[in-house]
């Protein structure tokens, strides 16, 4: 991006202070240049047409040109994100299972504005990353919160039973309440299809991973009946030694379609994770920065194998219903039940002593079960005025959670890191050494309603949509209890018009909010956090849709983070906040027949601005990120593709004492399609990691560093039967 560029995007934002209009205006022309000097002009592409709302009996599957998608995460409608002024990633199946993503924290590997794997290759039981410098703990399923207790029942499912991965960057309460102000992930599911496909699949690799998998799918005679089944069993050893990762998936649906106006699909899933590897770290001193006495080596296990239990179950029921009416108004309802429990039990370190090899250890157990019911009721229209056309949203939703929890800690026996006994000691023995055990119980329950509209006249668009929330919340611990009563309006207004060239210039502002417990020395409740962000930016898709870019300049801050209480002492107040600014881009092109090509680039400056830690930048989260992928399909059905990924440098604590270096690792994936004994049959070899490097990926405190992931290779066929 050239000078000129930078300032245009900067001096928009900076004009808080002027009319929004008149800062509509100016940014909507300016934004043009960001994206002017990195392509070509294109011939003259035909008049755009009408927003055709598609029938749920359509292919439901994602376009190479991901600028096609409708119903989207970020508008909950029908318009594509080519017309959508906000920045939204999309991960497609085909494309995560080409390159061996098998989860949420792979298949962001190659997204901008993500700082990826928090906690290394050691913590896959969560799917742990930030976006645009915030925390995304929230993530939704079908468009339905995937609530979680704010302990260890964190849900996660299996990339097997996805369609696609959607990240909507920024804030994004104006259509689903309480969200992190850094965006938001939604996964869709795979859907029954009345054309017949049977499929079983198998995967070998190194730690030991076995696979084996089953997808099936078609229509049930001749009725409006479809059906599809989804099944995975995976076994394999974990990064850290002595540790080991299980998973069970069934995932049952059936759709029915009367009519191309009326649809109902019911979903079920059962997913059991019974061995989940390792929630442990490493002590910086022999894993970040050098140790007098050696170095750790990424298979470092700070655990105790007679106390390393992680048991997670999740239970769902849930349906989607659609129905348009003869005067073109359509009800949309999606709904969902879930049941999850853990067993989690740990030793972990916290802190190597003076020797530099002596570490300090503790114990926790908890024991958790959730039960969760989400609804999103919608109502759709079109509505014309003049030459105005309205893409009219109503909705409706409901989150209520009741959790139930065991938790206690305890004290363990020191490990020697470089000699280490990971067999010290006897699960009763650590439970009688409990001395902190608390029972609790936490309700959750948000009540929104909201309101969209999308005008659209010619070329350009036009989104604006506000928000109410209600959010009660209480937590009793050992017969305390507290309660959370809060309220937000949250607001979004974007513009984008589509020139003939097919550049789209877009700004946008959006707002996020997420409740927050605890009161002040005055005893008033707080209120909740807080996000704004002001968004400029470009879309680019060429007549011949060989080319698709959107390239942004953001400011985002969030405010009413807890800080000390200057003038009373063990008492916190809301001064904090946090500040992120930066630069992103994707951009997919197709430069000769069958060569397809992505690359992504984020500059991020991001600090808190106010509270504890002013002027200081949080962990986890990187100054730059970049990362190319290639991929070439031959004729003869055999397709390569490599890819490089960096990540920048993360600081190692709040304090900043201390950054992790960048890194850049190598993947490479091949396959190869064929036909044996009649049947359709396709080979996959994923490799991440090609180099082997040893890298640390982040910090939480100088006791606390997780390795990277090594060299894994996956290689896996899948035949139809």
């Amino acid at each position: 991006m050239n000078e000129s560029s930078k300032n245009v995007g900067i001096s928009c934002l900076n004009q808080s202070k002027n009319p929004l209009s008149s800062v509509f205006s100016r940014c909507l022309l300016g934004s043009a240049l960001i994206v002017n000097p990195l392509i070509s002009h294109a011939a003259k592409v035909t008049e755009l047409k009408p927003v055709v709302v598609q029938s749920d009996k359509d292919k439901a599957a994602i376009s190479k040109d991901a600028s096609t998608v409708k119903g989207s995460t970020a508008t909950k409608s029908a318009l594509s994100l080519a017309e959508t002024p906000a920045v939204v990633s999309v991960a497609k199946s085909d494309d995560l299972e080409f390159k061996g993503a098998s989860s949420l924290s792979e298949a962001t590997h190659y997204m901008a504005g993500i700082t990826p794997d928090s906690r290394g290759g050691v913590v896959s039981r969560y799917d742990m990353f930030t976006i645009r410098g915030f925390s995304s703990n929230n993530n939704y399923w079908n468009g339905l919160s995937l609530m979680y207790d704010n302990w260890y029942l964190y849900p996660q499912l299996d990339n097997s039973i996805l369609d696609r991965i959607e990240i909507l960057k920024g804030p994004a309460s104006v259509l689903y309440g309480n969200a992190a102000p850094g965006g938001l992930v939604n996964m869709v599911s795979k859907e029954p299809s009345f054309k017949s496909k049977n499929e079983i699949g198998v995967k070998l690799g190194n730690y030991n991973l076995r696979e084996l998998s089953g997808d099936f799918t078609g229509g049930i005679g001749s009725s409006d009946f479809s059906y599809r089944l989804i099944a995975l069993g995976r076994t394999e050893d974990g990064q850290a030694k002595t540790t080991e990762a299980e998973r069970v998936v069934l995932a049952p649906s059936l759709k029915w379609e009367p009519s191309d106006k009326t649809s109902l699909t019911v979903r079920a899933l059962y997913q059991n994770d019974p061995k989940s590897g390792s929630y442990g770290s490493a002590p910086s001193k022999g894993s970040l920065y050098s140790n007098p006495l050696g170095q750790l080596e990424p298979d470092f296990y700070d655990g105790d194998t007679n106390f390393e239990k992680f048991n997670r179950e999740q239970r769902s029921l849930g349906y989607s219903l659609r129905h348009e009416f003869k005067n073109g108004i359509t009800f949309k309802q999606n709904a969902r039940v879930m049941n999850s429990k853990v067993d989690y039990e740990s030793i972990y370190g916290s802190g190597l002593q003076a020797d530099n090899h002596t570490l300090t250890r503790y114990s926790i157990y908890s024991y958790e079960s959730m039960d969760t019911q989400t609804i999103d009721n919608q109502l759709s229209g079109i509505l014309e005025t003049g030459k105005v056309k309205h893409h009219l949203l109503v909705g409706l939703d409901y989150q209520n959670m009741d959790a139930h929890l065991n938790t206690g800690y305890g004290s363990a026996p020191t490990l020697d890191i470089f000699n280490p006994n990971n067999s010290q000691v006897t699960h009763a023995g650590i439970m009688s050494s409990m001395y902190s055990i608390t029972k609790r119980e936490i309700k959750a329950k948000q009540v929104g309603t909201y309101l969209q509209d999308q005008m659209k006249w010619d070329n350009f668009v036009v989104m604006a949509g506000t928000r109410y929330d209600q959010y009660d919340g209480s937590e009793v611990a050992n017969g305390t209890k507290t309660k959370v009563n809060q309220n937000h309006v949250s607001s979004r207004l974007g513009a984008l018009y589509t020139f003939d060239s097919g550049i789209a210039p877009f700004i946008s502002y959006s707002e996020s909010f997420e409740p927050q417990s605890g009161s002040g020395y005055d005893g008033k409740a707080f209120k909740p956090t807080t996000g704004q962000q002001i968004e400029l930016g470009t879309k680019y898709n060429s007549p011949n849709k060989k080319v698709s870019l959107t390239a942004s300049v953001f400011d985002l801050k969030k405010q009413n983070i807890t800080a000390t209480d200057p003038a009373h002492t063990g008492y916190k107040i809301q001064s904090g906040e946090a500040q992120s600014k930066g630069f992103e881009m994707e951009a997919n092109f197709t430069p000769v027949d069958r060569f397809d090509v992505a690359l992504t680039y984020t500059a991020l400056d991001m600090e808190y601005t106010k509270g504890d830690n002013k002027g200081k930048t949080p962990t986890w989260v990187a100054d730059k990120t970049a990362s190319l992928w290639g991929q070439y399909a031959f004729t003869s059905g055999v397709k390569l593709g490599g890819g490089a990924r960096y990540v920048g440098e993360t600081y190692v604590d709040a304090a900043n004492t201390g950054k992790t270096p960048g890194y850049t690792l190598y993947d490479a994936s091949a396959s190869y399609k064929t036909k044996m004994m009649d049947k359709s049959v396709l080979f996959n070899l994923s490799v991440h990691n090609l180099t082997d490097e040893r890298y640390v990926s982040g910090c939480y405190s100088t006791s606390w560093c997780w390795f990277g992931k090594p060299r894994t290779v996956e290689a896996g066929m899948k035949v139809e039967l």
